[in-house]
């Protein structure tokens, strides 16, 4: 089989799980960004709405001027809006893990940072010159389960901050639409 200059020949087999591994681990790299800048997006969204929201809770506004179930709607709007706040807040912190457990399990892990950190240079080298292809898939799956476990808990605070932003505007349309 003859290939072009650009062209790379296929990975050998005994490689192919390895390479699986790291397309797996960017598409987590991915995910990871794009829940991060939604996460952001929307958290901006909700700050702005939440100020307009107290705002226009003074009592000379629209919202303070409400009585009754009316005022209690706009309340509950405004607390779901808060605990929205919090929920996209949540997916957009870092979640780095503990410190005692990385430097625990440092001598067995290099891919993540938190790990990588606590290694000193010249035991690095020697460990990675050890290192064979099952160490490093075993690597690889330990960090793709860590990766995956972490996006899972970032896209699902994402979701219930959008869920619990569409209650709160739910509750403030009910307050300011239905009629008196």
């Amino acid at each position: 089989m003859r290939f072009r200059r650009n062209e790379t020949p296929p990975p050998e087999p005994a490689r192919r799980p390895v390479e699986f591994a790291w397309r797996v681990h960017a598409a987590q790299e991915t995910w990871t960004a794009k829940v991060d800048a939604k996460a952001a997006i929307v958290l901006s969204l909700e700050t702005a709405i939440l100020v307009v929201l107290l705002a226009a809770h003074a009592p000379h506004r629209l919202l303070g001027q409400f009585t009754g179930w009316r005022s209690t709607f706009a309340g509950l709007a405004i607390g779901l809006y808060v605990m929205a706040m919090v929920l996209a807040a949540v997916a957009v912190i870092p979640l780095l893990g503990p410190t005692k457990k990385h430097r625990a399990e440092h001598d067995r892990n290099v891919i993540y940072f938190g790990h990588l950190r606590h290694w000193r240079h010249e035991d690095l080298n020697q460990w990675l010159g050890r290192m064979s292809q099952d160490d490093e898939l075993a690597q690889l799956s330990r960090q793709l389960i860590e990766l995956s476990r972490r996006n899972w808990q970032k896209h699902r605070s994402l979701q219930l901050s959008m869920l619990t932003a569409l209650f709160g505007a739910a509750f403030l349309g009910i307050a300011v639409l239905v009629p008196r």
